[in-house]
């Protein structure tokens, strides 16, 4: 539940950098002073600064979960074994998960 937060300030930023881009195109075409376009594009640019911010700390954090096709987790960096090991004694506890596999498959299961 942490990531979507993040996420929906992403969306929000995402929209507003649209609109900041939209109104410094009308600003050029109707050729307002050069104040006004200027201060477009530093809004848009600190923007872009708050996007990266975001996505960093997201990608931070080392883990990812994705439900959108088939559910998939992946641990990354230099914990990424003892965090994988965490989530599944996590997972054993709090959502019942057995801790046995579900095939017989040797290359599987090494």
């Amino acid at each position: 539940h942490w990531k979507k937060p993040l996420q929906r300030s992403l969306y929000r930023l995402e929209k507003e950098k649209e609109r900041a881009i939209k109104a410094k195109a009308i600003a050029k075409k109707a050729q307002r002073p050069k104040a006004a376009i200027q201060k477009l594009t530093a809004l848009i640019a600190r923007l872009e600064g708050k996007q990266q911010a975001i996505n960093n700390q997201i990608k931070a954090r080392g883990i990812h979960a994705s439900t959108k096709n088939r559910f998939c987790l992946s641990f990354e960096g230099e914990q990424a074994e003892d965090k994988a090991y965490d989530f599944l004694l996590w997972a054993a506890g709090a959502r019942g998960w057995s801790m046995l596999p579900k095939d017989d498959d040797p290359d599987y299961h090494q």
